[in-house]
């Protein structure tokens, strides 16, 4: 199995990598979410919803120490979701040990929100995306640490 991934290895570095954008219409980056560039913007990738629903997967990152994932910033942290477009009951969820979460959520716009204090900052961010039933959104947040 190693001998067939590093062989792939020379195919992905040779695959150019679009930009994401905040209006989330380009296609997949290979490493989406892994600079700072990528903070506070999303893409959406055909399939992986169901119906009007789609799959939403999300990360924090920070840069305020030198890891992008530094569970002590990222790791559990408490999050709401809002629907924008009709509100109704917001989602809550908590970010697992690398700073990612997944969450099923009816087409249309959305806030994610979060606020925390961790290893002494004190972190918080509101960031707005897309959901189209039926495909996979992914977003990248800055948990904005200060």
């Amino acid at each position: 199995m190693p001998f067939r991934l590093i062989a792939l290895l020379p195919l992905l570095a040779a695959c150019p990598a679009p930009e994401p954008q905040e209006d989330g219409t380009d296609t997949a980056p290979i490493a989406f979410c892994e600079t700072m560039d990528d903070a506070d913007s999303y893409y959406i990738e055909e399939g992986g919803g169901n119906g009007s629903s789609g799959k939403v997967i999300g990360r924090l990152i920070t840069d305020v120490t030198g890891s992008l994932h530094d569970p002590n910033l990222v790791a559990n942290v408490d999050y709401t979701i809002d629907n924008l477009d009709v509100g109704g009951t917001q989602q809550q969820g908590r970010t697992d040990q690398d700073g990612s979460f997944q969450e099923v959520l009816g087409a249309g716009t959305w806030r994610f929100k979060h606020s925390a204090e961790k290893s002494g900052y004190s972190c918080a961010n509101t960031v707005d995306f897309e959901v189209e039933g039926g495909n996979t959104t992914w977003i990248c947040i800055d948990a904005n640490c200060q």
